[in-house]
């Protein structure tokens, strides 16, 4: 856990308290139910699902413009392994 200053320790255990009182109404579930993430993680995340739909769709059409067995299916876990240690 991240150490906060009792300040924002303060704050924070009253916006919970305030969340746990009024937990019954529907727009603090919708509040409850929403995680908020960094963006700078947010944008990441959403770079790296463009990335790797950009990697599948270039093997996919390679694939359809090779001939049949030529270019084999291979598992993205395993893609990513680079050696094995025994």
């Amino acid at each position: 856990m991240l150490q906060l200053l009792p300040r924002e320790r303060k704050n924070h255990e009253y916006r919970e308290a305030v969340k746990n009182r009024y937990k019954h109404l529907p727009e603090v579930k919708r509040i409850v139910r929403h995680r908020h993430l960094p963006k700078p993680i947010f944008k990441a995340s959403a770079l790296r699902r463009i990335m790797i739909d950009a990697e599948r769709k270039k093997d996919e059409r390679r694939r359809a413009h090779s001939a049949p067995g030529s270019i084999p299916r291979e598992s993205i876990r395993k893609k990513r392994i680079i050696k094995e240690i025994e």
